[in-house]
């Protein structure tokens, strides 16, 4: 699928934000201080498309997936879901909303509970949102759910720990088809999984979003996963998204100094081919003590003056969005896309 500006977004994220506050400041010459794992984060998710969400670990992107739904509290921002921001709304309404947005996780084992059949984890959803009016209904749609996803009736009655790592995913899967939801948050829903496992479990997860036409927040660390899978990718670094492209786009020419490296580490699969590798130096910055300015400028080879001083927006550049000095606006006269000092 290729978005289109014409389309309304299903979900909007505005400068979001998560900060997690550090107990001994001490460290830090008596100053209360936190760890800014997420730092501003803002993009679209479109009715019927795949989303990816990429960098290292401890980039902050399983952060931001768990903060669309709230299984953590934004420190700051707005997480818009059909006009109604995510982050205001009551325990009870968030409970509710959890029908339409759903989430897989990276563990299959630690996500399902050990005492539960999976008849009953796939039925649980269905009598507490009310899809199904009685008993014997959930269990007949629990049923066709597991069929969908590779699970036959022998299955029912078994406990998780009787499956392998890809059966529990699929299992997890169910679960979130179950409340019929129209955007499901996917944390490495196959990094866990053996290689020939990984490749079942997203053709089925991208067979059934073309048959229900749901939304995924797909985040993962593995580069050629999020191709196979994704639309649209934003790649993250210390807590910031530096560049969103629409996946062919991205792979053909990244614009931000750290998306050229981090897919130039790509394995080479051309004989002959001339692609060199990007080394970068140094180690990732705490997100406890970000530098100034451009949080990748201790490390990129291209950065200048402004790189240390001057926060980069996330400004429209050639079709995309990238947020580096060394590429001005589309539209220089929109405020919002000037750079901001620190």
């Amino acid at each position: 699928m290729t978005t289109t500006t014409t389309a309304e977004p299903l979900l909007q994220v505005r400068n979001l934000q998560k900060h997690f506050p550090i107990k001994k400041s001490t460290l830090f010459g008596g100053q209360k201080q936190s760890v800014k794992a997420v730092d501003g984060v803002s993009f679209d998710v479109y009715p019927g498309e795949s989303l990816g969400i990429v960098g290292e670990s401890g980039c902050g992107k399983s952060t931001t997936g768990r903060m669309l739904l709230r299984l953590l509290e934004p420190t700051g921002g707005e997480v818009i879901y059909q006009g109604r921001d995510i982050a205001q709304i009551s325990a009870g309404e968030m409970r509710m909303l959890r029908k339409d947005i759903q989430i897989v996780f990276q563990d299959p084992f630690a996500s399902l509970n050990p005492r539960m059949r999976v008849r009953q984890i796939v039925e649980e959803p269905l009598m507490n949102f009310r899809i199904c009016a009685s008993r014997k209904e959930a269990r007949q749609r629990a049923r066709e759910i597991l069929e969908q996803v590779g699970l036959g009736e022998n299955h029912m009655e078994r406990f998780p720990h009787e499956f392998s790592g890809g059966q529990r995913q699929r299992i997890g899967i169910a679960r979130a088809l179950a409340s019929e939801p129209k955007l499901i948050i996917a944390d490495e829903p196959v990094s866990a999984l053996d290689v020939s496992i990984q490749a079942q479990v997203l053709n089925l997860m991208k067979s059934l979003q073309k048959e229900y036409g749901f939304s995924f927040v797909f985040i993962s660390h593995d580069l050629s996963v999020v191709k196979h899978f994704c639309d649209r990718i934003g790649v993250m670094y210390l807590g910031k998204l530096v560049e969103v492209a629409e996946k062919k786009d991205l792979y053909a020419k990244p614009m931000h100094p750290y998306a050229q490296a981090l897919l130039s580490a790509i394995p080479r699969t051309v004989p002959g081919s001339t692609k060199q590798r990007i080394v970068l130096q140094g180690d990732v910055p705490s997100p406890a003590n970000p530098p100034a300015g451009c949080p990748f400028n201790p490390r990129c080879p291209a950065a200048f003056s402004d790189c240390t001083e001057i926060v980069p927006e996330l400004i429209s550049r050639e079709g995309r969005q990238v947020a580096c000095h060394l590429y001005p606006a589309d539209d220089p006269q929109a405020g919002q896309q000037q750079p901001t000092a620190v």
